[in-house]
């Protein structure tokens, strides 16, 4: 999730700033959420937790940007394509290789977002009790279950 920068018009206190907006880290104030009154008289702003999708680490802004620039572009060559499929009865666009096209321009722009944000393996639940398990036995070589480096599987 990019950085929010939360601004006060002044410091922590006994007479503590007044909120003044959510900014991002460029400086621009962004909507982060929903205000709503409490009963007491109080305001919240309710902030919607993003849960980390497995693999991959939070991203920088540039990172960010950089990719919203190529989903960008993936939109515009899609519907460039898309438009061929109007002219399909024409001798202009065989369908075949619409589709195939539509499909491998949407497959190139994934490998490229990927590479940018480098999503890595993830460890499944099921990992870690097999070797637990392995120890506890002592009749089980460990070698056989932890791959050594340079070692196929």
């Amino acid at each position: 999730m990019p950085e929010l920068r939360i601004v006060f018009d002044g410091p922590p206190g006994p007479e503590s700033g007044r909120f003044v907006e959510v900014e991002n880290a460029q400086g621009a104030s962004v909507n982060a959420g929903e205000w709503v009154e409490r009963p007491n008289g109080w305001w919240e702003l309710r902030i919607q937790q993003v849960t980390p999708v497995a693999g991959y680490q939070p991203q920088s802004d540039a990172k960010v940007a950089l990719v919203n620039s190529f989903k960008e572009d993936e939109e515009r060559l899609l519907r460039k394509i898309e438009s061929l499929f109007t002219t399909l009865d024409s001798p202009m666009a065989d369908q075949r290789m619409l589709h195939l096209a539509r499909t491998h321009t949407q497959i190139a722009f994934m490998l490229l977002n990927r590479a940018v944000f480098q999503p890595q393996r993830i460890k499944l639940p099921e990992d870690e009790p097999v070797v637990d398990e392995a120890l506890e036995r002592k009749d089980v070589d460990l070698g056989r279950l932890v791959p050594q480096h340079g070692s196929g599987p």
